[in-house]
């Protein structure tokens, strides 16, 4: 439908006269303007956000809600490639939160717990199977679980002596061992890195403190991939182990 509006009378001798039509049953003169441009229901704009990221360094994707999941790690990839550049989009694991993630967005992500608190999106599925309807604009609405970076202490260190360690969200527990021994090589010069042992910890300050001075404090690192070992760990919270040291004695003669 046309939308029409209320301009001023024209003298039917005015050069302008053609471009206007006069409203049924009406004295004034009324101007018939096109229709505004529409938006698509199929486009979706979704809020991205990286986990262990700042709560206020989310980014947009435009997308369809027809296309799939591989679509938009695609997109996401693209947005932030800077970020994921070694990174295959199909490897980016993707998380809806079951429940909105409003603003203020800290409070809302700080008891997020992907394992409890998050619906997988398989790269296979349709948006539409999980954003029938463009979502609120202002929630976040995809959790990307690719934290950039893990802080590790040895065993009976203190809090002050973590460092950090660059990590891929494609990687796995053997790549961390590397990685922590490329990363202090005076400190694990003697050592095989399949010979650490990788503790998770808490967060908490009197936990951290007490799993990294008790031997076999935290859970130990099991499986394969890297990440699936941080599933039910706050997203806020960043990712810390402790590393244990074992000691391969030499067979007696």
């Amino acid at each position: 439908m046309r939308s029409c509006t209320l301009v001023y009378r024209l003298s039917r001798h005015h050069p302008k006269h053609d471009q206007f039509e006069r409203g049924k049953n009406q004295p004034w003169w009324y101007r018939f303007k096109e229709p505004p441009a529409t938006i698509s229901m199929d486009e979706l704009t979704l809020t991205c956000w990286i986990r262990s990221e700042d709560p206020e360094a989310y980014f947009r994707v435009k997308i369809s809600k027809t296309d799939t999941v591989l679509d938009l790690q695609e997109a996401i990839k693209n947005k932030k490639l800077a970020t994921f550049s070694n990174v295959d989009a199909d490897t980016l694991a993707l998380y809806k939160p079951k429940t909105a993630v409003s603003k203020p967005y800290k409070e809302h992500l700080s008891k997020l717990i992907l394992s409890e608190h998050g619906d997988f999106l398989q790269r296979g599925d349709e948006l539409s199977d999980f954003f029938p309807e463009p979502p609120p604009k202002r929630d976040i609405h995809v959790i990307v679980d690719a934290p950039s970076r893990i802080f590790c202490w040895s065993r009976g260190g203190t809090l002050d002596s973590k460092f950090e360690v660059k990590i891929l969200q494609t990687e796995t527990v053997s790549d961390l061992k590397v990685a922590i021994k490329n990363k202090m090589p005076m400190a694990f010069c003697d050592v095989d890195a399949d010979t650490l042992r990788l503790f998770r910890i808490s967060g908490d300050d009197d936990k951290q403190g007490e799993s990294i001075n008790t031997t076999g404090g935290g859970e130990l690192l099991q499986g394969s991939r890297l990440l699936p070992n941080f599933l039910d760990v706050p997203v806020l919270d960043p990712l810390r182990v402790v590393i244990d040291i074992v000691k391969i004695q030499s067979p007696t003669l």
